[in-house]
């Protein structure tokens, strides 16, 4: 039995279809009541889970020796995260698959920092466990991206030159289902890097969007504290808006243009494409 932490989230949704998929016994578990309500409603084995309530962690782990662990980024993420690790560790499940951030255990920003100390705990843990670090999500650029294109023909940035090589959530999941069926659960390797199979920077990034919806799309380089202020405008709480920032000066710094055949040598199949995805979502760039 798998339990998949996170099945609300982009890549747990896409996991849980892939289990099913493959005929994987999981047990899906939800913090959001509608989600958990919703999933029940579909004869999914589905459960609350509050991370911050450790017995419903407990709970949850019942009959399972597999864990997939994935939270919403917060600022409190070393102790949930470590909530969930240490219940994995004294259920006594046979592996944990945790999805991290790029380059965690070197990188500084803000988002590094908090996965840093859960990365540390699963070492420390006893627990047989994979780390799968993703570069940039496709989805969260484009979410990024979607409503200034429609309204603007244009994105804003504060590293226009730094490049990213892009990952598609899919890809993410579908790696994590291989890790969590495979038998041993988790292979001796325990840090996968996820990326695309090419970097953009944000004038390429522009011109995939611009060939998916056959309009022009600039990129725009704007101040970090502008960036910081269009983010809280559109009513991001300011830690995730001070966050993001922290990360678009860190990919101009860091090594995130980078790519690795790890997603091939997980699943068999090269990483989706960012040009197939923009034209999958072509209808969110133009209304």
């Amino acid at each position: 039995m798998i339990l998949v932490l996170g099945a609300g989230g982009t890549v747990g949704r896409h996991l849980c279809a892939e289990l099913e998929a493959r005929g994987a016994e999981y047990r899906a578990a939800f913090r959001s009541a509608d989600k958990l309500e919703a999933a029940l409603a579909e004869d999914v084995d589905a459960v609350e889970v509050d991370l911050a309530r450790p017995q419903t962690i407990k709970a949850a782990l019942a009959d399972v020796d597999r864990v997939f662990l994935l939270t919403a980024a917060s600022p409190r993420m070393a102790e949930l995260e470590g909530n969930a690790i240490r219940a994995a560790a004294k259920a006594g499940v046979e592996g944990l698959v945790k999805v991290s951030v790029w380059e965690a255990d070197t990188a500084d920003y803000a988002f590094a920092r908090w996965h840093a100390p859960a990365e540390q705990a699963l070492a420390e843990s006893g627990l047989a466990y994979c780390l799968l670090r993703p570069n940039g999500f496709m989805q969260s650029a484009a979410q990024g991206m979607e409503a200034t294109v429609r309204d603007h023909g244009a994105f804003y940035t504060p590293s226009v030159r730094a490049p990213v090589a892009y990952v598609d959530a899919r890809d993410v999941a579908t790696c994590a289902a291989a890790l969590l069926i495979d038998d041993p659960p988790v292979p001796e390797r325990r840090v996968w890097e996820l990326t695309g199979s090419e970097a953009f920077d944000a004038n390429a990034l522009a011109a995939q969007v611009a060939a998916a919806i056959h309009k022009p799309v600039r990129a725009v380089e704007v101040s970090a504290e502008s960036y910081r202020d269009g983010l809280l405008a559109n009513g991001l709480p300011e830690w995730l808006a001070e966050a993001l920032v922290d990360m678009a000066q860190c990919q101009a710094q860091a090594g995130f243009g980078r790519v690795t055949e790890d997603i091939e040598t997980l699943t068999g199949q090269p990483p989706r494409q960012l040009a197939d995805y923009f034209q999958e979502i072509r209808e969110s760039f133009v209304g």
